[in-house]
């Protein structure tokens, strides 16, 4: 694949009426596959969401940090270790 482009992605932090949209940044990957002549679907899926995944870790630290300026501290910690440890999680299913 060429080119791969993401742009105004949400994200919703929260269940059901009380969730937040979280703004996604611009995902762009270039050349995917081609360097090995080809990708297979499965390839391309790992691939495109392990950078969405990734955007959508780094909005949600980004919306908690904002968060946490308004109710405190210590909920900016705690939403922020949250964060860090889902990302790690994630890294952890990717193999990254």
């Amino acid at each position: 694949m060429k080119k791969f482009r993401l742009t105004n992605g949400k994200a919703k932090l929260g269940v059901g009426a009380g969730a937040i949209p979280i703004p996604l940044p611009q995902i762009s990957m270039d050349d995917l596959g081609v360097k090995e002549g080809g990708i297979t679907p499965d390839q391309l899926v790992g691939s495109v969401m392990k950078n969405v995944l990734g955007g959508i870790v780094s909005a949600t630290g980004k919306a908690a940090l904002k968060v946490g300026g308004t109710v405190g501290a210590g909920a900016a910690d705690a939403a922020g270790g949250a964060v860090k440890k889902t990302g790690a999680g994630i890294k952890k299913l990717f193999g990254k």
